[in-house]
């Protein structure tokens, strides 16, 4: 199975005796919306969980209709990108 993001392969997670308990990926909402999308642990530590605690935390409300159900556009996405970047930017000059 490959990231619906980056197109990469989706990592099985391991028990701690090496066993495969999960191959199916993470939830990439609201990136990409839809219950066959999936997203690898790299996407969704790096772009999907930042961005929900962008949404969560008072990031503008950049749902395409003010609907929350719906996937984020492109243009939303790249939004979003913009304003993590100047956040990190921020943070690295305190």
């Amino acid at each position: 199975m490959n990231c619906c993001l980056c197109e990469g392969e989706i990592e099985s997670q391991l028990t701690l005796k090496g066993e495969v308990f999960w191959d199916k990926g993470h939830n990439p909402h609201p990136i990409r919306a839809g219950s066959d999308q999936r997203c690898c642990t790299d996407c969704n530590d790096n772009k999907v969980i930042p961005i929900r605690m962008m949404l969560i935390t008072g990031a503008p409300n950049l749902y395409p209709n003010e609907n929350e159900g719906e996937e984020l556009s492109p243009e939303h996405y790249e939004a979003l990108l913009r304003l993590m970047e100047d956040s990190r930017g921020e943070e690295e000059q305190d």
